[in-house]
């Protein structure tokens, strides 16, 4: 990631940290494919704003969910020492490392039990 952004990318970036919803410890965004679109964002450049939350030092535990093009979300979570997310991503068939993982295509079911785990092991 460049520590250097041009103005278009800061203010796309401070709409897309605006939408960050906290409770407790977790704190997530959620992306719709119509956020997206008025962002002006490809889902990767919106995910690439994952590390920024991570800068807030209430969270121990943080996300952001993108729905796909065909309704499912794609979601990458980030954690602290201490706080393991790759096992709750590998139940759900993604993976990754202990602090920095990611999950694939889950349905909005899916994605609902996802984020509870994910706030429960950060408000544990």
């Amino acid at each position: 990631i460049s520590l250097h952004k041009d103005i278009d990318s800061f203010k796309k970036s401070s709409q897309i940290l605006s939408k960050l919803q906290v409770i407790g410890k977790f704190g997530y965004i959620i992306l719709k494919q119509k956020d997206l679109e008025e962002i002006g964002v490809t889902q990767m450049q919106a995910k690439n704003n994952i590390d920024e939350i991570g800068r807030i030092k209430d969270l121990l535990v943080w996300s952001i969910a993108i729905e796909t093009k065909d309704g499912t979300y794609d979601c990458s979570a980030r954690s602290k020492n201490g706080y393991t997310v790759n096992s709750i991503c590998a139940s759900y068939g993604g993976g990754g490392h202990v602090n920095a993982a990611a999950v694939k295509n889950l349905s909005e079911t899916d994605f609902k039990k996802f984020y509870k785990e994910l706030e429960d092991l950060a408000n544990a």
